[in-house]
């Protein structure tokens, strides 16, 4: 059992204990983590969804077909599921189990890759969408409880708490920022599936399931993705790690690709990272504020600007750089090219600099 809801359980064994003997009228802590627990799975089973792809692949010059069985989240009352994305490019047969056991067949209306993120529609009126939390609620060591389809067992759900914000994680090759990790247990077919509050709020959405080898956490290197093809790689000794993307990140992508038909945000072609302390003290420049330009796409927008490798970043758009997550949220909200003002440091010399932040090119 997880080791904090272990805590919080005899916490409350042990306040029972001191207490007389409740009555019906009053029941024990336990009864009432469990009797709230348990309100919670059930407003969110009711906007969890099964997923079945079948997709269709060629090796070695052969048609091959693989079924995947993922989990989904209901977005509106009238058939937009949110799922993983993983699958849909190359899906052939996309159904959709709802809660009460009704089985619909589902069209891709577009995926996101940067995210993993597929928007489906299907015939259907009266579904219960999700609620979702606003960003700053939440935070770091809050409820998770995931409601998902753990190898294919539809609506089962699993509780633990919110470990950390703002991860990086690299999964085959692409890399995904702003994760939430979570302890809650995640296996195969939970991909895409719904990530509670203690309200029964949306917080995330299931992305992985990461199987750690006691990596230098520097490296950020990853790590074995599971989930996604139903395989499992689980061994003795190995430490597994759960991520869902962040209900913030869930909504936007869906509401630009319900409005454009495809995934639009903006893009400065330029890759920020916090300056170490050597150079901070170098440039006397105060804890927090700045970023090091590490690295500028060779026909993106920031190197038609001017800006190059090694520049200090000091503000942007009239505001100072001071979060790298809050500034790569900012660009990402951009949903037509436009104009902003950059302040950079190179060397000693304080420049101002005019960059068109554009749209992300379609991969």
């Amino acid at each position: 059992m997880n080791a904090l809801l272990w805590m919080a359980l005899s916490a409350g064994v042990a306040s029972a204990a001191q207490e007389p003997p409740p009555s019906q009228e009053e029941p024990s802590a336990l009864e009432r983590i469990e009797r709230d627990v348990a309100a919670v799975v059930e407003r969110a089973r009711k906007s969890v969804v099964q997923v079945t792809v079948r997709c269709a692949a060629m090796v070695d010059r052969m048609p091959v077909s693989e079924t995947v069985k993922l989990s989904g989240v209901v977005y509106s009352e009238d058939g937009v599921i949110l799922t993983d994305a993983g699958g849909l490019d190359s899906a052939v047969e996309v159904r959709v189990t709802l809660p009460e056991g009704h089985e619909t067949f589902a069209t891709v209306v577009a995926v996101d890759p940067q995210t993993s993120i597929g928007v489906l529609r299907i015939k259907a009126t009266g579904l219960t969408p999700a609620e979702f939390t606003d960003s700053p609620e939440i935070r770091q060591g809050s409820f998770a409880v995931v409601v998902g389809n753990p190898m294919g067992l539809r609506g089962s759900s699993s509780v633990g708490f919110l470990s950390g914000t703002g991860r990086s994680i690299v999964c085959r090759g692409r890399r995904f920022d702003d994760m939430l990790q979570l302890t809650t247990s995640v296996q195969p077919g939970d991909c895409g599936g719904f990530v509670a509050d203690a309200r029964g709020r949306l917080i995330g959405m299931v992305h992985s399931n990461h199987v750690s080898r006691a990596l230098d956490p520097a490296s950020m290197s990853i790590l074995m993705l599971l989930g996604k093809n139903g395989a499992n790689f689980m061994q003795a000794g190995i430490q597994m790690t759960a991520f869902a993307t962040p209900s913030s990140v869930v909504r936007m992508v869906a509401e630009r690709i319900l409005k454009y038909g495809r995934m639009v945000r903006g893009w400065a072609g330029l890759s920020v990272r916090p300056i170490d302390l050597s150079k901070r003290e170098q440039l006397d420049l105060p804890p927090g504020h700045g970023g090091e330009i590490f690295s500028v796409d060779k026909s993106g927008p920031a190197r038609k600007a001017g800006l190059k490798r090694g520049d200090i970043l000091l503000s942007f758009d009239g505001e100072p750089v001071s979060d790298l997550q809050a500034l790569r949220w900012k660009v990402q909200r951009i949903e037509e090219p436009r104009d902003v003002k950059v302040v950079i440091l190179r060397g000693d010399e304080r420049l101002e600099k005019n960059l068109r932040v554009e749209l992300e090119p379609q991969p």
